[in-house]
């Protein structure tokens, strides 16, 4: 059964603990955003869903960073990485027990001016 309650939601950075476990268990959840940023000595995983959620398919969701509940499933189209440090500009990626490292954006100045919407003339695509 599709969750229309939870589905198409942006619940970045947030804690559902409050809500009841009911709510999510034994439902389909589609297109939603549950990702969470990690910072300092937070978790690696964070625990997001109410005590006692289980059984939750995700499809086309963000679940990176989330502790899914259990017996859970995602689909192909999920976003389920976990980052495990965010420390001096360096993100380690931790997907399908692969590590990559991922690089900072670099731009300099003249790339900043030229992004600059307000720099466009009128025609610019």
């Amino acid at each position: 059964m599709i969750n229309e309650k939870h589905s198409h939601q942006d619940y970045s950075n947030r804690c559902l603990k409050h809500l009841s476990a009911e709510e999510f268990s034994n439902t389909t959840i589609v297109g939603t955003c549950f990702s969470q940023e990690v910072l300092g000595d937070t978790p690696m995983l964070i625990d997001i869903f109410p005590d006692g959620t289980k059984n939750v398919t995700f499809e086309r969701s963000n679940l990176i960073n989330v502790f899914m509940p259990k017996d859970s499933a995602t689909d192909s189209d999920c976003s389920t990485q976990k980052v495990l440090s965010k420390s001096t500009g360096n993100v380690d990626v931790d997907k399908d027990d692969a590590l990559s490292k991922v690089k900072p954006l670099k731009m300099d100045r003249a790339s900043l001016v030229l992004m600059n919407p307000a720099n466009k003339k009128r025609g610019d695509v």
